[in-house]
């Protein structure tokens, strides 16, 4: 151990009572600012749209793009000396040679942003390496546990020459007024050294988390968020990536219990389930049967005389619309087409990322002059997030409208079966 004299180490400990210097940085304040200013103009875009001011809300659009611009693209700064951070240090640990600094934080009205657990190595503070404590002479032996106690109370306490500085990110996030707080850089500096940043942490050693501002004010449409859903999804992907890398083991790594429970809801984030409209191109075949009591049902009777391409978009959580175009044989026989058209509207519901239930109420147009509404119930089967097979039974009222009798009862006029369907296709944004 190199040497450093002992009343140089006291001298230092005396003289940070009483001089303090400020910390010097090219980095922004704070973002609160901005995000108010941001929550405001979305308020006020919601007002333009409700009194019809096309103008007013392209401009407030412009204005909230450039702030949105603005908070993403600085960079921002935490300080012990503020408050927002807070530490305690742990006296020595002869057995890893650091100490252990525990801190927490009081970010935008929320505790759980960044806790973190640190090792502060003593070549860090000592700034020399330290040789192993089992060969030291007694001599040596002495001075290095003065140097302990000397620094455990340079450290710890009201008077501590540490001060701690983070350097973090904010972004939009998923929800109506969420961010994400996203550390770059914990930085450990010593006063009594011209605050020297003598430690620090990259990106790669923390996790980011997410805050949500009170009231929460939505402007965007359920395409944009589930496109920026996305991309924030990715973004979570490569910063786990990262940790991981760098911490093999979770169990391992020294985090406090909050961290750890955060880490967890950030994997789990991967297989969240998204809920969302059926969006699909299928293939469909499908079997009429003229039966109205499926009690006397004969499935050796069916076969797959109508061949139909489905395309049905998705809008909202659980909405769909859907068109159909199809070719139906009149029997299995005989060379007489007719053309079916279709337009109809459902709901479906993602049941984990395979299975997905789903109901229809159609209209279609067959060019033999003939008009049927359709109830149809069914499944999709999804193969990873692309293919899919599909299966269906429907209850059809079929309207001859060449053949309409205006003597009989309305509904007596329908005609009214059951229809199975199987088909293939794609599905996509689940």
């Amino acid at each position: 151990m190199k040497k450093r004299p002992f009343i140089f180490l006291v001298l230092l400990s005396i003289s940070n009572l009483f001089f303090s210097q400020e910390i010097e940085h090219n980095i922004s304040a704070g973002p609160q600012d901005l995000i108010n200013q941001i929550e405001q103009y979305k308020t006020q875009i919601l007002e333009a749209r409700s009194n019809s001011d096309g103008e007013s809300e392209k401009m407030l659009n412009e204005m909230l793009k450039k702030s949105y611009s603005d908070l993403q693209n600085s960079t921002y700064a935490a300080l012990s000396a503020t408050q927002e951070l807070a530490f305690q240090v742990l006296p020595f640990d002869s057995k890893d040679l650091s100490w252990r600094i525990i801190i927490s934080s009081e970010l935008f009205g929320s505790t759980n942003l960044f806790n973190q657990l640190v090792d502060l190595p003593w070549e860090a503070v000592h700034g020399t390496k330290l040789d192993k404590v089992e060969k030291m002479s007694p001599k040596e032996y002495a001075e290095y546990a003065s140097h302990v106690i000397l620094y455990d109370n340079m450290l710890a306490g009201e008077n501590s020459i540490l001060t701690l500085r983070l350097i973090y990110q904010v972004k939009a996030w998923n929800d109506a007024s969420e961010y994400r707080f996203i550390p770059k850089t914990l930085e450990v500096l010593r006063k009594d050294y011209n605050n020297q940043v003598i430690y620090s942490l990259e990106s790669d050693d923390f996790t980011s988390a997410s805050f949500t501002i009170s009231p929460s004010v939505e402007i965007r449409s359920f395409a944009q968020i589930e496109k920026e859903r996305e991309q924030n999804e990715k973004f979570v992907q490569k910063e786990l990536s990262q940790y991981n890398k760098k911490h093999p083991s979770v169990s391992t790594v020294k985090l406090p219990e909050q961290s750890y429970k955060k880490l967890e809801n950030i994997k789990s984030d991967k297989k969240t389930v998204v809920q969302k409209g059926r969006k699909s191109a299928s293939v469909v075949f499908s079997d009429f049967e003229t039966s109205e009591d499926l009690q006397n049902f004969d499935a050796s009777k069916i076969w797959l005389n109508n061949i139909s391409g489905i395309l049905t978009m998705g809008f909202g959580k659980f909405g769909s619309v859907l068109f159909e175009v199809g070719g139906q044989a009149k029997n299995i026989t005989s060379n007489q087409y007719v053309i079916n058209l279709g337009l109809g509207t459902g709901l479906s519901v993602n049941i984990g990322n395979i299975f997905r239930p789903y109901a229809y109420i159609t209209e279609d147009y067959l060019t033999s002059n003939a008009l049927i509404t359709r109830l149809t119930g069914g499944f999709d089967i999804i193969f990873g997030k692309l293919f899919m097979l599909t299966a269906a039974y429907g209850y059809n009222f079929s309207l001859d409208i060449g053949a309409y009798d205006t003597n009989k009862n309305f509904f007596d006029n329908f005609e009214q079966y059951h229809s199975f369907s199987v088909g293939l296709g794609f599905t996509w944004g689940n």
